[in-house]
């Protein structure tokens, strides 16, 4: 005896949804896997620079000093911020001082064909590739300016004033979200585990670059019980 027309296609439906959920669970756990280890060669490449945590020690030189997305300077190629592909790198290390740019994947560009930026950063096509990128100067690292921080502040209440509105009345005109402003997820310009990275980077012209991230390494882990430390699980 045939199970019920309406049945079928509620369990079809059902499968559908655990197999396409669960293909994105593991797709996520393969790349906060893939977080926790840096392993690429880039060119141009002159210098040694060791990273410890936040300090970047050494002398080096990587990349040009045009702007990203010009593929004949600044690449790479490997695996870095959880992809497998090529990528952007440009980094100046002149003892503790310096700063870097990085991001992977392919540019988002304009309906003029001009890169779009976000944060100073450019932006890319997959979404998580955008979480992992960043642009800073290592003194921000250590300073952060108080014109920065009271507007952060600023910020950071007006979007709890506007959030306290909706939740006391929820007749409140939902139009009134457009003036939550956008929480900044790099307001230093990087990520937060960019600040657990130890890195090693040398090369003559050519160069690799080594890396483990022990807080990448806890962000797997928990990512089994689907609690997102660094909220980088997206959705395909």
């Amino acid at each position: 005896m045939k199970p019920p027309f309406g049945f079928r296609i509620v369990s079809i439906l059902i499968c559908i949804f655990f197999f396409v959920d669960c293909a994105t669970y593991w797709n996520n756990r393969r790349k906060d896997l893939q977080d926790v280890f840096t392993v690429g060669v880039e060119k141009p490449v002159y210098g040694v620079n060791l990273k410890l945590a936040p300090i970047n020690l050494g002398f080096l030189f990587v990349g040009g000093e045009t702007e990203p997305g010009k593929k004949d300077l600044g690449g790479g190629i490997g695996l870095r911020g959880g992809s497998f592909s090529s990528y952007f790198s440009q980094q100046l290390v002149f003892g503790w001082l310096g700063g870097e740019t990085f991001y992977s994947g392919e540019l988002e560009l304009a309906d003029d064909g001009k890169i779009q930026y976000e944060n100073k950063i450019p932006i890319v096509k997959d979404s998580r590739d955008n979480v992992k990128s960043y642009s800073l100067v290592y003194m921000k690292i250590l300073a952060d300016p108080p014109k920065d921080r009271k507007k952060r502040q600023k910020e950071e209440v007006r979007r709890m004033v506007i959030k306290n509105m909706l939740e006391e009345n929820p007749n409140t005109n939902p139009a009134i979200l457009a003036y939550l402003p956008k929480e900044n997820e790099k307001p230093n310009g990087y990520p937060k585990s960019y600040l657990y990275q130890i890195e090693f980077a040398i090369g003559i012209y050519g160069g690799i670059r080594i890396g483990f991230n022990p807080a990448e390494l806890v962000d797997f882990i928990f990512g089994f019980t689907t609690y997102d430390l660094y909220d980088d699980d997206v959705k395909e």
